[in-house]
């Protein structure tokens, strides 16, 4: 029996993704049918390896590359990010999160 999660080209941003915890979930999410990006900071790690998969760049805890990141994520992946996995939580990245969250990206 196979679940359907409702996951199908759905636009998912997995922060922290390069290895460990974060990784798995990107590969969760490819497997249930989404369209993933995953974000990692200097190190690409297990990610250089995947297909099926969007990976950027980004120090989230600067305001302009989170800002790019969601831009960037968008551009390359067919949209907006529809769900966000905050896998690498920093104070600044929320507080950049909230910031995105308030106004509208283009």
């Amino acid at each position: 029996m196979s679940l359907d999660f409702g996951l199908g080209n759905v636009h998912v941003l997995v922060t922290g993704a390069a290895g460990g915890i974060g990784f798995k979930t990107v590969e969760t999410f490819i497997q249930l049918g989404a369209r993933v990006t995953a974000h990692y900071n200097s190190r690409i790690g297990e990610l250089a390896n995947l297909t099926g998969v969007v990976s950027v760049q980004a120090d989230v805890r600067r305001e302009d590359d989170v800002d790019r990141l969601f831009e960037e994520a968008a551009e390359r992946n067919g949209g907006p990010v529809s769900i966000i996995v905050v896998n690498r939580k920093t104070q600044a990245f929320l507080r950049c999160y909230f910031l995105l969250l308030t106004r509208p990206i283009s």
